[in-house]
């Protein structure tokens, strides 16, 4: 291929996303503000070191060798770690990771040694598919706990007993589903000081910073952990919160060691940006998002599609819904059939039961409402069960996804000139 064909196909392939109604839960936009910080030369450039290193003269200490630091970074780096300690309870927070399983990888290797016994949570009832096997390549041994299906969350009776069993050094929240609050008292009561507690909270990361949904560092996590990209609308980047100092500064330095070289500057600004951006409008996005959420469940209700949710219904605070793919259906079929009406979603195996996950955060960006939301679950009902093919795409077309502005964001280019655009 050359220059120009290689150009069309990257154009054609944007173009093509762009016309695609995103509904997968794992996903979202970037506001015009935070992709300045993509942009522009800072990829091309190191950005070294801890918070406490850098220096106002455009110096970097790291790993003992001195290099030029980008002075930006650094000053919104001080900045965006108070708004964090402020909004997540704790002291310290790593911005290195490059993504949510590096920071795991970050995490389990700094505080964890060989043949230590890791806790997480069953794949097979929400966990991270990556958990477990990163725990056993490093030598460490995995434990997992099942969901509880009646409660869809932790079965803190089976935690008990595995306490029983062995000495379990950190026990690694992947609770993908976050359909239900940790107890956090109660696993610090069972497990006990000595076990390390970290919260993965990569899926309703955007719900607690904008303290919506749980504290869980004031409730007794160790370390809260997330990448940036789920309702949170950030860059696809890590990073690692911390409830105390020592536990900061051992697994910083053991990151500074051995687990980052360059952070990727450009995604570290944008991460920064986002911090920025979300600590005037999170409030606001969480709850429309929350809203949004809550409306759909009760129009596929009324269609009769099944939820999965716990026996004891409760208010909705999530994102996602789970849709029960209906008996003889199959779905890979139904996947097809969404993909080809230009609808990005999910199909999930959970539970031994087969469901459509659609995650609400980036249509709600763009500003989707209650009308909207009806729309979704009629073309949701027509799409499972094969229905008005050419009215879906038409739909779809109709939501005019690249003529929408963006909601809850800062509007211009430059922070101290912006003006505010909330729904």
């Amino acid at each position: 291929m050359n220059s120009r064909e290689i150009e069309q196909l990257i154009k054609e392939e944007e173009n093509n996303l762009n016309s695609f109604l995103h509904l997968t839960a794992n996903e979202n936009v970037i506001s015009e503000f935070v992709s300045q910080g993509l942009s522009g030369t800072f990829s091309n450039r190191y950005h070294l070191g801890q918070i406490d290193k850098f220096s106002d003269d455009d110096i970097t200490y790291s790993n003992g060798n001195i290099y030029k630091g980008i002075s930006a970074i650094n000053k919104l780096e001080r900045i965006t770690s108070i708004i964090l300690n402020n909004r997540l309870g704790g002291v310290d927070t790593d911005f290195r990771p490059l993504s949510g399983v590096h920071a795991m990888m970050c995490t389990i290797l700094a505080v964890t040694e060989v043949n230590d016994y890791v806790l997480t949570v069953d794949p097979a009832t929400g966990g991270h598919f990556a958990t477990q096997n990163i725990i056993e390549r490093t030598g460490r041994k995995a434990l997992t706990v099942p969901l509880n299906r009646e409660t869809l969350t932790l079965d803190y009776d089976f935690i008990a007993k595995m306490k029983d069993r062995e000495k379990i050094k950190m026990f690694y929240i992947d609770d993908s589903f976050a359909f239900q609050p940790i107890n956090f008292p109660l696993l610090k009561e069972i497990l006990g000081q000595n076990t390390i507690i970290v919260y993965d909270a990569s899926h309703p990361f955007g719900f607690i910073f904008a303290q919506q949904f749980m504290k869980p560092i004031l409730e007794g996590c160790d370390i809260l952990q997330a990448n940036t990209h789920k309702i949170f609308p950030g860059p696809q980047k890590g990073i690692i919160h911390f409830a105390n100092k020592a536990l900061a500064s051992k697994v910083k330095e053991e990151i500074g060691k051995s687990l980052v070289s360059s952070q990727h500057s450009h995604h570290t600004l944008a991460l920064h940006l986002a911090i920025l951006e979300m600590d005037e409008f999170c409030e606001a996005y969480a709850e429309k998002i929350i809203k949004n959420t809550r409306y759909l469940y009760n129009s596929l209700v009324e269609k009769g599609f099944s939820i999965l949710e716990p026996f004891q219904k409760r208010e909705l605070l999530t994102n996602q819904l789970y849709i029960k793919v209906p008996d003889g259906q199959n779905a890979e079929g139904i996947a097809q059939r969404f993909y080809s009406n230009n609808i990005s979603i999910n199909i999930r195996r959970i539970f031994d039961q087969t469901f459509l996950r659609i995650g609400l955060q980036e249509v709600t960006r763009l500003g989707f409402n209650e009308k909207e939301m009806d729309e979704l679950a009629i073309i949701i009902e027509d799409v499972m069960f094969s229905r008005n093919k050419i009215n879906i795409s038409k739909s779809v077309e109709n939501f005019e996804l690249q003529e929408r502005k963006m909601l809850f964001c800062y509007q211009v280019s430059k922070f101290s000139e912006e003006k505010l655009l909330v729904e």
